[in-house]
């Protein structure tokens, strides 16, 4: 990706595809939410926590299991799952921070396919005749702005659970083909410090709004074995929705099959 500061004389004629495919984050096996997405990301997926190279940590919806792959998409890149990420939503924009006057400014992946560089016909403009913003880029800015807002609180709030070292490292394994893979660089929250904590760190977390992030996370490890049998990533033709998939599974599948099924393809450590 390669983003540059959207602005109306150089980009005055540039519009916007829509309805494309999602190809650019096939390769992604995790995605960055606010806690606004907790509980939708929740039904979809695990939320889990990863380090990121200021170590502090991301939360974060898991997409994969499998290095390069993004279990959400079938083969013509088309998202499978009930809920999109934000962070997906609004690309090709971003609200990165200027160098030299540490503002924040809207910006686009230039590299991607879904900005035309002229005003063609099926593409959304982003400015009118008289270089104003366009509505739809109206309705961006508030979008990422709106983000940007709920992304900084949620960085508080698990910079929290980071603080009170309620985190530990998930040794998450997964068999596939009778053979056990380690899935690397997931942590998540450890339930017996967390219920161990004190009612005065209960408040300090309650304050972040760093509670309703912890549930939803713990919650949404029981999506586990529904993302590790979920073959049907990048590479397989699909057009049914992770949910469909799912509903199909459950009724064929008896209890003890379901069973048989978490314990053959994950070992949680």
């Amino acid at each position: 990706m390669k983003y540059e500061p959207l602005n109306k004389q150089t980009h005055k004629g540039h519009s916007i595809r829509v309805n494309l495919t999602m190809e650019f984050c096939k390769n992604d096996t995790h995605c960055p939410i606010i806690s606004d997405e907790v509980e939708r990301a929740a039904c979809e997926a695990p939320i889990v926590f990863l380090l990121n190279d200021r170590n502090n940590f991301d939360l974060c919806m898991l997409l994969g299991l499998q290095t390069g792959q993004n279990s959400f998409l079938n083969s013509s890149f088309k998202w499978t799952g009930n809920y999109i990420p934000a962070l997906y939503r609004s690309y090709p924009f971003a609200l990165l921070t200027e160098e030299n006057s540490k503002k924040k400014i809207l910006c686009f992946d230039s590299e991607s396919n879904m900005i035309a560089p002229t005003d063609e016909e099926g593409a959304i403009p982003l400015f009118d005749k008289d270089g104003n913003h366009s509505d739809h880029l109206e309705n961006i800015l508030k979008f990422v702005n709106a983000l940007e807002a709920t992304r900084l609180s949620t960085t508080q709030a698990v910079k929290k659970i980071q603080q009170m070292e309620l985190l530990e490292e998930w040794n998450l394994k997964v068999k596939r083909n009778d053979k056990t893979e380690t899935v690397k660089g997931l942590w998540k929250v450890n339930k017996e410090k967390f219920n161990g904590i004190t009612n005065d760190q209960f408040l300090e977390l309650k304050d972040t709004g760093a509670v309703p992030i912890i549930y939803g996370h713990l919650s949404s490890l029981f999506a586990l074995p529904r993302l590790a049998g979920n073959k049907e990533g990048t590479g397989v033709d699909s057009k049914k929705t992770l949910v469909d998939r799912t509903k199909e599974k459950q009724a064929a599948a008896s209890k003890k099959d379901v069973d048989n099924l978490v314990q053959n393809l994950l070992i949680d450590d």
